[in-house]
């Protein structure tokens, strides 16, 4: 997060205040969810699951248990990787072994920084952590001390109306696009191939009459287009 901000503060300082922003919500949401999952008090016994079909379909299910063993190992491999990742990229002389590790695969796309990031990196550095930590101290004494308001516009409590949006949509133009893609496909290409089937199968009934197996209509057949030949030759010469 620290080297994204510095390079970002490098490239553009509206940039790097949004990044700054966003570091200080991620310290306040991540602190609202711990403290509102594991303290205070508990809530999974007051909305257990309704019995399905004469059985309790979830009366277990509500209560906190462990994971199985196949969820939370690669959990604590995540967590070991995320506590130590940083360690090996540490802002040092000689400590950055991340960056050299990569420098060969990026050299090439690797960018710079000038020499006023280079000045203000511990100061980015500082600020950075001292946003977290005030992320961190409101949203402890908003969760757990209950000494401040909680600060959640309408916008925010409904998730930015995200969910509203696409219900709205699907459920209004949405799904009467789908209802007119399917009549068209319905109508129109299914139309077409059954169309096409109909004419073959009805030029195959109507051709069908000519051939009837018997040997006497195939010579009579014959016979008469022989017979219009020779009167087309007779008609071509007396022309």
């Amino acid at each position: 997060k620290d080297d994204i901000l510095l390079y970002a503060f490098d490239y553009s300082r509206v940039l790097w205040a949004i990044g700054f922003v966003t570091a200080l919500l991620t310290a306040y949401y991540m602190t609202r969810q711990v403290m509102m999952v594991f303290y205070g008090e508990a809530h999974w016994k007051e909305a257990r699951p309704q019995a399905v079909e004469g059985h309790d379909a979830g009366a277990h299910a509500a209560e906190p248990h462990e994971s199985p063993w196949l969820m939370w190992v690669p959990l604590v491999v995540l967590a070991i990787g995320a506590a130590l990742g940083g360690v090996i990229n540490l802002p040092f002389e000689g400590r950055d072994y991340l960056h050299n590790w990569l420098e060969p695969v990026v050299e090439g796309s690797e960018r710079t920084l000038g020499a006023t990031a280079e000045d203000y990196k511990w100061v980015l550095l500082g600020l950075a952590a001292v946003v977290a930590l005030l992320g961190l101290l409101a949203g402890y004494l908003v969760y757990e001390r209950r000494r401040l308001k909680p600060l959640e516009p309408a916008i925010l409590a409904h998730g930015w109306y995200y969910d509203q949006a696409v219900s709205s949509f699907m459920g209004g133009p949405g799904q009467a696009g789908f209802e007119a893609t399917a009549n068209f496909d319905a109508n129109v290409v299914d139309g077409a191939v059954d169309g096409t089937a109909h004419v073959v199968r009805a030029g195959a009934r109507g051709l069908r009459h000519t051939q009837t197996g018997y040997v006497r209509n195939y010579a009579l057949g014959i016979g008469v287009g022989a017979v219009l030949l020779l009167g087309w030759f007779v008609a071509r010469g007396l022309m």
